[in-house]
């Protein structure tokens, strides 16, 4: 039997005209955290004042108010502006050239998303910071009964209901979502089937969202890695910007190409340590 030509050689392979673009995870902490960014800060450092709960005292007759006076003791936090990172690359005038898609404009988006990333996972390593005790066994699913113990901690410590929010990975999602008669799916509970549609919805009158940025530990016996997920108040941690993710192109001569970054300068840490609570979670 003979072998039948193929002309293999002579059909052309074509790259399609849809680029795969990176798929990108949901940046949740800069603007969920107190944050001076619009203070236009300068220095190698900020400072957050924090003022202390005042006392109410009984009133006796014929004593004045100035007796009673709260003490104006206030403390502060002094953020360091210590964490710089970039992201750089750099297109060749013939890749440019040849390439089928806008390798720049690629390579930036992805240099953005590189430290906009950074910025969020720096963030949220303050948590490891809060001194309320975490709920839930390490590596253990996360329960509606887990979800409800963390709101008690932080209305015990007197933290006020506004401004509260859930941070949750994706297995703890799957975990609320597999919870038996849809606790979580249920319109009662989740304003407009948030949780349903995976987009971000609340919880118990509070705002609920979802990040691959968390903190990651190793415990539980056998060892294993676990995520953390938290419920926190804004003023919980603090976040200066000094530098937002920002992005900048020239061309090189001497590599005959574009060299592109994108670069940030910021800073955080915490705030009221009282004002979050770790879940912990598979």
């Amino acid at each position: 039997m003979q072998t039948s030509t193929t002309d293999a050689r002579y059909i052309p392979q074509m790259y399609s005209m849809l680029v795969l673009a990176a798929r990108h995870d949901n940046l949740v902490a800069a603007k969920l955290f107190e944050n001076r960014t619009s203070d236009g800060v300068k220095g190698s450092s900020v400072q957050f004042p924090i003022k202390s709960l005042h006392a109410a005292v009984e009133w006796a007759e014929g004593k004045r108010l100035t007796d009673n006076l709260n003490a104006t003791t206030e403390s502060y936090k002094n953020i360091a502006m210590d964490q710089e990172y970039v992201s750089p690359f750099h297109i060749t005038k013939r890749l440019k050239g040849q390439s089928l898609y806008d390798s720049i404009a690629l390579s930036a988006k992805e240099s953005v998303y590189a430290v906009e990333k950074e910025i969020d996972t720096q963030i949220l390593s303050n948590v490891t910071d809060f001194t309320n005790t975490p709920i839930n066994g390490i590596g253990e699913s996360v329960t509606s009964e887990n979800v409800v113990a963390a709101k008690e901690v932080l209305d015990l410590a007197l933290v006020p209901d506004a401004d509260r929010f859930y941070i949750f990975n994706p297995k703890t999602r799957s975990d609320l979502l597999n919870l038996e008669k849809g606790y979580f799916t249920s319109i009662d509970y989740a304003q407009e089937k948030a949780m349903a549609t995976g987009h971000i919805g609340y919880i118990l009158g509070d705002p609920v969202y979802f990040t691959n940025n968390l903190p990651k530990a190793t415990g539980g016996s056998p060892a294993g890695e676990y995520n953390m997920n938290i419920y926190a108040h804004k003023q919980s941690i603090g976040v200066v910007l000094q530098r937002d993710a920002e992005y900048e192109i020239e061309y090189d001569i001497d590599t005959q190409g574009w060299i592109g970054n994108t670069s940030a300068l910021w800073g955080s840490g915490v705030l009221r340590t009282d004002h979050g609570v770790i879940i912990n979670g598979r």
